[in-house]
């Protein structure tokens, strides 16, 4: 397996590339935002102004009010008022035997 760009993926068989491409499963939210090197777009948290907007703990790190990070491959959080928010993505496969 090899990777042409953030949502194209191929295969060898056969001395042949078979190549396809990455399905975003439906968003339900106004806002959202494609992770760097990702190809499917996640929800993006509304950050809401605070006076005093208090940070995450979150993996043994502090993070602030408003930073995103990556949780796992499939797992994007956000830190909103002291309370990571994460969620989870999946992309479709167009494939009988998908590979991670």
């Amino acid at each position: 397996m090899f990777r042409m760009d953030n949502c194209r993926f191929c295969r060898c068989q056969g001395g042949v590339s078979i190549c396809f491409t990455a399905q975003c499963g439906e968003l339900n939210c106004e806002r959202y935002y494609v992770p760097e090197g990702e190809c499917c777009p996640v929800c993006e948290d509304p950050i809401y102004p605070y006076n005093n907007p208090a940070g995450c703990y979150a993996n043994g790190q502090i993070r602030a009010h408003g930073d995103r990070w990556r949780e796992d491959d499939c797992t994007f959080c956000q830190c909103i008022n002291g309370e990571p928010h994460c969620v989870a993505t999946a992309c479709g496969q167009s494939c009988m035997h998908p590979v991670k």
